[in-house]
């Protein structure tokens, strides 16, 4: 199965507003949402 890339968005300004929410959550909120969307890389729409 083809491995899927993460790709942020970027507003005009330059920011990343989802990794920027990402990177603001708690150390645990943190790792979790990390490996689901590292599981959504693995698996895609197959998830």
């Amino acid at each position: 199965m083809q491995e899927f890339e993460t790709i942020f968005y970027e507003k005009d300004d330059g920011t990343e507003p989802a990794k920027e929410f990402i990177l603001s959550l708690d150390v645990k909120m943190r790792a979790k949402m990390l490996r689901t969307v590292e599981m959504l890389k693995k698996n895609g729409n197959q998830l």
